[in-house]
This record gives structure tokens, C-alpha cells and sequence, in this order.
């Protein structure tokens, strides 16, 4: 299988998504419970684990309620949303969901009429807006053939698989083009208070983390998340991910959850 493009949207994914509904909460909450939960880290992360799942709820049902017990000194707080307000509280996020699309068949110089297939994985995909942005730009319905949060950790054990001596695997041939990683910048003062990682052998920066995802069979499909570390444990996935395939013009696209 041949990669003709890469693209990809640092600053989109599946958690943007939680932090929409965690800040209409946080300040629905703070007006009728006067409860302030960023002055709380323990309420902080409940308030997030639970629009996580209310935004899964969502993803099914036209509305969904959000019941957390003692959330915030002693108090149980309640509310209810429907999926209409949670996409036009999302509508900035939705407006960049094709940006990374356009510029993978740019690089590539191919129209959207020249792809057939595009498989959607992440778990930001199953967000119905996301789907229809993709329905609209590709003018076909987006093929969900892969489960959307395990194809990757999957593809990752069968690429370790195929590189290692200790097992044996049937050998897969991937050609792609180079995939150029941002890496964020440290100011001077930062740099000269840790620790300098020298780089390895190959060039790549130890703190970069690279995955590669093979799905093998008919319709053969390829995944590939890049990160840069902010710090030296904290790696930054780039969350908005499109590739453009030959077999035959297919678009992958994720949308995964910051790690």
C-alpha cells in the first residue's frame, strides 16, 4: 500500500468536544448552585469524566441529563442538554473539521469525486455533527468498518509484530512520504533548566513518539499518529488525522482523544 498524503489538525479532537459541554456546565452550575469547580481539581475532573460520557449519550440521543452527587462541597448538582445546543456550542470546531480534508487531497491533487471510500476511526467520530460535515464535503457517506478506538492500539501490536524477530507475521509493504512533526519551542530560561536529551541515532528526537496502524485484507488501510512531548512524559498526539491511500483512493480520517 502506497501513502500519498498526509494531513492533519493539532488543535482538533474528541476532547475539544468534552470541553465545550465541561465549560457549559462549569458555568451553568456556578449560576445555579453558585459552585465554582475550577476552584476544585477533584470537581474539575468528575465534571469531566462525566461530559465525556454525556457527550457518548449524546452521540444517540436528541437530549441527555448530567446528574453528579457531592460535587462540590456537599452539593448534588443536575442539568440537561440537548444535542442541538451542544452543536452550536461546538460550532467553531465543526467549521475546522474539513480543513485538514481539503489540504490531504490538495497535496495529493485529487478532487473529492476521486475518492470511494472514507473510513472514519476515533472516538470524537461518533459526535452525528462530525459525520454529516464529512457527508457534506465528500458527498458519500463516511464507512465505519473498523472499531473506531481499537483499530489504532491494534495496528500498533501488528506493525511491533512485523518488525520484531520473535514473531512471525505475514510482512505487509507500506510506502509513504515523509511526515514532518511540529515540535513546540522552549523559551531560552526553560531550556537551560532541564536536562538536554541527546538525539538518537536516526535523527528523530527521543521525546517524538511515532505510531503506525496497518489493517490488512480487502481495502487495505494505514493510520499514523505523530507526537511531540511538551514535557519529557507528556506527549501531545496530533488528533485530527487524514491520510489519502491507493487501494483504491480511500481517506482515513481520525479523530482521536488527546492522551
Amino acid at each position: 500500500m502506497k501513502i500519498l498524503a498526509h494531513s492533519f489538525d493539532q488543535s482538533l479532537g474528541g476532547r475539544d468536544f468534552d470541553e465545550v459541554l465541561f465549560r457549559y456546565f462549569a458555568m451553568t452550575f456556578k449560576e445555579e448552585y453558585k459552585t465554582d469547580v475550577f476552584q476544585n481539581a477533584r470537581a474539575c475532573i468528575r465534571l469531566c469524566a462525566a461530559c465525556e460520557k454525556l457527550k457518548k449519550v449524546l452521540s444517540a440521543n436528541a437530549e441527555a441529563p448530567l446528574n453528579i452527587e457531592c460535587l462540590m462541597e456537599e452539593k448534588d448538582v443536575k442539568g440537561c442538554i440537548q444535542r442541538e445546543k451542544f452543536e452550536q456550542l461546538s460550532v467553531s470546531l465543526l467549521s475546522s473539521v474539513t480543513e485538514p480534508l481539503e489540504k490531504a487531497l490538495l497535496d495529493v491533487g485529487l478532487s473529492v469525486t476521486d475518492i470511494h471510500v472514507v473510513e472514519v476511526i476515533g472516538s470524537g467520530s461518533r459526535v452525528p455533527a462530525v459525520t454529516r460535515r464529512l457527508k457534506k464535503f465528500f458527498g458519500k457517506e463516511s464507512s465505519h468498518t473498523m472499531k473506531a478506538i481499537e483499530c489504532v492500539a491494534k495496528g500498533c501490536a501488528l506493525q511491533c509484530a512485523i518488525v520484531s524477530p520473535t514473531f512471525k507475521v505475514r510482512q505487509f509493504q507500506l510506502l509513504e512520504k515523509d511526515v514532518e512533526v511540529p515540535f513546540v519551542k522552549e523559551s531560552a530560561k526553560e531550556a537551560t533548566e532541564m536536562e538536554i536529551d541527546e538525539a538518537s541515532a536516526d535523527g528523530v528526537p527521543p521525546s517524538s513518539i511515532m505510531e503506525n496502524d496497518v489493517t490488512t485484507g480487502a481495502g487495505n488501510v494505514l493510520v499514523a499518529e505523530n507526537g511531540v512531548s511538551k514535557t519529557r512524559d507528556m506527549p501531545v498526539q496530533m488528533r485530527t488525522y487524514v491520510e489519502v491511500t491507493d487501494s483504491p483512493w480511500r481517506v482515513v480520517s481520525s479523530l482521536e482523544d488527546a492522551q
